[in-house]
Formats: structure tokens, C-alpha cells, sequence
């Protein structure tokens, strides 16, 4: 197929702009609702009256979707053309992985639609709109597209963004400036046709991890809501996240707090399980949280190791009273305080010879199940690079003296598909399944919601 005409492009455009608006009406609808039917803690007050609200609105974007989905393929097309015939100075670098992400996202749509279509077609012939067994299936497809559309309501205006620097903007036509192109997009084979996708991109590899920044906060709250069930709601006019555990007994809240921890995770008492609790600076990298959090959503095993276990294999050291674990390079500390019947973890970041350096803490109560600590402290002593924007104000002023970052050009579906395959990887932990096939560069997505 080839691009399409520029009348009809232009319609496409019309519709996309047309979704973007409605999807965004939607958000705007739920987030009220959200806010009226939860308490302070962002707990439900009917939890099943919320999961049919919150499938009203999978529902809408979906139906919202369907009169770009027809055409998306040809909007991407149209678009990577496009880019394909600007000059380099016109090129904005997100271009690249926004065109990925859609790419990627709009496979994921089609798969969950055929598998809808097959799912329908066995359904009992008295299984009619409107029964319960049809509208569950078809709430089951509207829910898993639900992340898969938000990536087209949050990154579909890139297409409209081409499309105007396009239509402003005079053609390329010297060799230098096409050998530019063959960096940005490539020619690739996607099914019986032959679509153009983004090529390569500029990461910086940032260690120690610690010194790193928080990274893209999705990295654990669609791991959880995508690989976990985890649900969620939002209060309009509030910039929070809440995320409740399936059995409603954990909640995490991510708010932006300038005198206190942004991340704040409660678990309320279980038989033989008291209540507890773990709270995160803002600049706590959000793989060292992804640690406690992932081990929360997967089965424990007979043989996790102990919070200890990580730091002496990493070789970390105990401080002159022997009470406190010392990172290699001195940046982190990590102790577990005990007082009578009380006790916690306490871990900090900080730069030793700078007065006031203090980075980032974490503070994990002495009822945190044990496991779970160990997942943090194995997240922390990990020495593997973190990925981060190569945008020098993503990575904290303060401790560029004391970072190693090295520039990476990597594969840009690598980047746009690493939250994907650490979905895939943590459903299968949480089913017990072998985890999928490693992934080429794995660590977190340089992009932020």
C-alpha cells in the first residue's frame, strides 16, 4: 500500500484530532468521577460499582478509537514519509520512538481485536449483546486495550505535528541530508507490506544507579496495573496516582510532595501479616522501587533470600559499628533500626563530601514481609547502568561530578518496547510461567508520561 492521497490524509488527521479530544474528555470524566467515589486514601466506596465505571471508560476509548483504527496504518505511513523528506534541522528526536510506540501499540490493538472476533465466534448462540457472558468478554478486550490506547491518546499528536512541519517546512534534496535519513527511519517488512519505522537513538547509560534520578514513574505503575490488576483513579486538578492491590489490601499513592516521600505504599493487616508500610524520596530510582514492588506482585518462593543476602554478594560493607550496610562507592547506606517492639529500614543516598547531599530516602517498616525487602535491596545493590533521556536536565545536577555516562545508540524499538517486555516478564513471574526471551538492552523506557 502507499501513502495516502493528501485529501485524505487530511480527513484521517481530522478523525485522529477528533479521538484525541474525546479521549481526553473521557480521561476528564473518569478522573471526576474518580475523585467523587473514593475516600481520602483513594480507596472505592463501592469497589464493584467502580469497576463498572472504570469499564464504561475502557468501552468509550475503545469506540472513540475505532474511526482511526480503520486508517492508522496509513496515518504512520503517510507520517514516516514525511519525516523521511525533511530536513534534518526539522526532525524533532522524540519523533522516532513516538512513531514506534503507536507502531507497536496499534499491533497490540489489532491482536487483542482478532482475538475478541475469535472469542465471539465461540460463544453460545444465545450469548447476545447485552448478555453477561458477551459483555464480559468484550469488557475483558476493552480493558487490555486500555494501555494500548492511552499510548495512541497520549502520543497520537505527533502525527498532526508532522503533518504541519510537512506542510511548512521545503523538502530536503542534498545526499548529506538523506544520509541523515537513513538514520531516523529504515525500511522493514511488517507482514505483506514494507512500512518505515525509526532506526536508531541516542541513550546515556548512567552508574551508580543510585545517582541516576526517578526515572519514568510507569516503569512501576503500569507494570502494576498491566501485570498485576492492579487498579487505579484519579483526582481532577490533583497531580497523584493511586493504585489499589486486587484484593484491595495495598495502596499506592505517587504525589508529588516537597516536604515528604512522593511514593507511599500502605498494606492494611492480613491474617498472620501485620499492617505495613514503605514510603520513597522523589529521586529514588524507580527500578530500586520496582524491587519491592514487583516482588509484591509475584508468588513467593520457598527460597528467597534474605535483605542481607544482596548486599554482602555485592560486596557492600558494614560501617565501624557494624550496624548499617555501606555501598562499595560510599553513596548508599542501609540499616534496619530496632527499638523494643519497634523496628524499620532506613536507606539514603547521599554524596559524603558535600555538605547537605543528601539525594534520596527510603523508609520501609519493620512489618515489611521480609521478601520484600530483600527485592529492594537486591534492586539496590544491582551495579547495572540505569537508561535514561540523554536531555543533560534528566539527570540530577548535583551529582554529575560523581555519574559515569556513556552515550548509547541503541535500536529505537529497544526503547519504545521496554515497558512492553517487562509487562510480558512480570505476568509471566506472576504466573509462574519461564519468563520470556531476554530482551536486547533491557532497562527503563526513556520516556516520561
Amino acid at each position: 500500500m502507499t501513502a495516502s492521497s493528501p485529501d485524505v490524509h487530511q480527513q484521517q488527521l481530522e478523525q485522529l484530532a477528533a479521538f484525541l479530544r474525546e479521549s481526553e474528555q473521557i480521561l476528564a470524566d473518569w478522573d471526576a468521577y474518580s475523585d467523587e467515589h473514593t475516600d481520602l486514601d483513594g480507596w472505592p466506596l463501592d469497589p464493584h460499582a467502580y469497576g463498572l465505571r472504570a469499564s464504561r471508560r475502557d468501552a468509550d476509548t475503545w469506540r472513540a478509537f475505532n474511526r482511526v483504527r480503520i486508517h492508522a496504518k496509513d496515518l504512520l505511513r503517510t507520517a514516516a514519509g514525511q519525516v523521511r523528506r525533511l530536513p534534518a534541522r526539522a526532525i524533532q528526536p522524540r519523533w522516532s520512538w513516538q512513531l514506534t510506540a503507536l507502531d507497536a501499540a496499534l499491533d497490540q490493538l489489532d491482536a487483542l481485536q482478532r482475538t475478541w472476533f475469535e472469542a465471539r465466534d465461540s460463544l453460545p448462540a444465545a450469548a447476545q449483546p447485552g448478555t453477561e457472558t458477551y459483555d464480559d468478554a468484550r469488557a475483558e478486550r476493552d480493558a487490555e486495550a486500555w494501555h494500548y490506547l492511552y499510548e495512541w491518546s497520549s502520543h497520537g499528536q505527533v502525527l498532526i505535528d508532522i503533518n504541519a512541519t510537512a506542510q511548512n517546512t521545503p523538502a530536503r534534496g542534498n545526499s548529506r541530508a538523506r544520509a541523515r535519513a537513513g538514520s531516523v527511519l529504515r525500511r522493514v517488512p511488517h507482514g505483506p507490506e514494507v512500512v518505515l519505522v525509526p532506526d536508531e537513538i541516542d541513550v546515556a547509560l548512567v552508574e551508580p544507579r543510585c545517582l541516576a534520578g526517578g526515572g519514568d514513574p510507569s516503569w512501576i505503575t503500569a507494570a502494576l496495573h498491566r501485570a498485576g490488576g492492579w487498579s487505579y483513579g484519579h483526582d481532577p486538578l490533583m497531580p497523584r496516582v493511586l493504585l489499589s492491590s486486587p484484593d484491595q489490601q495495598a495502596l499506592l499513592r505517587l504525589e508529588p510532595d516537597a516536604d515528604g516521600p512522593w511514593w507511599r505504599l500502605q498494606h492494611t493487616a492480613t491474617d498472620g501479616q501485620r499492617a505495613w508500610s514503605a514510603s520513597f524520596g522523589a529521586r529514588t530510582p524507580v527500578e530500586i522501587i520496582a524491587g519491592l514492588t514487583d516482588a509484591l506482585t509475584v508468588p513467593k518462593t520457598a527460597s528467597a533470600a534474605g535483605p542481607y543476602e544482596p548486599l554482602h554478594r555485592a560486596g557492600w560493607r558494614t560501617d565501624y559499628a557494624g550496624k548499617a550496610f555501606l555501598s562499595p562507592d560510599g553513596y548508599v547506606r542501609i540499616e534496619h533500626f530496632t527499638h523494643r517492639s519497634d523496628s524499620f529500614w532506613f536507606a539514603r543516598a547521599a554524596l559524603p563530601t558535600v555538605a547537605h547531599g543528601l539525594i534520596w530516602q527510603a523508609h520501609l517498616s519493620g512489618e515489611t514481609p521480609p521478601h520484600l525487602v530483600a527485592g529492594f535491596t537486591r534492586a539496590l545493590a544491582d551495579d547495572t547502568p540505569l537508561r535514561r533521556d540523554l536531555d543533560p536536565t534528566r539527570i540530577p545536577y548535583y551529582g554529575t561530578p560523581h555519574t559515569r555516562v556513556t552515550r548509547r545508540r541503541v535500536p529505537a524499538a529497544a526503547v519504545a518496547s521496554a515497558l512492553e517486555h517487562r509487562v510480558k516478564d512480570l505476568t509471566a513471574r506472576r504466573a509462574g510461567a519461564p519468563p520470556p526471551a531476554p530482551h536486547p538492552s533491557e532497562t527503563s523506557p526513556h520516556r516520561t508520561r
